[in-house]
């Protein structure tokens, strides 16, 4: 377990390498991702703040 100010110095390092690299180009996500992200997207679907139900399942 690293020392409060040892993190915020790795943060403070990690941020201005940040911003010295250019964006990275869009690249497609690998396909397990997607489905990690997929899932994700179905199980907000899923929670009760939609009121109206269509009986799609999925």
């Amino acid at each position: 377990m690293k020392g409060l100010q040892q993190v915020e110095e790795d943060w403070r390092t990690w941020s201005r390498h940040v911003e010295k690299t250019p964006p990275p180009k869009r690249r497609v996500m690998p396909l397990p991702g997607r489905k990690l992200l997929a899932k994700q997207q179905s199980l907000k679907k899923k929670t009760p703040t939609c009121s109206s139900t269509t009986g799609a399942t999925g």
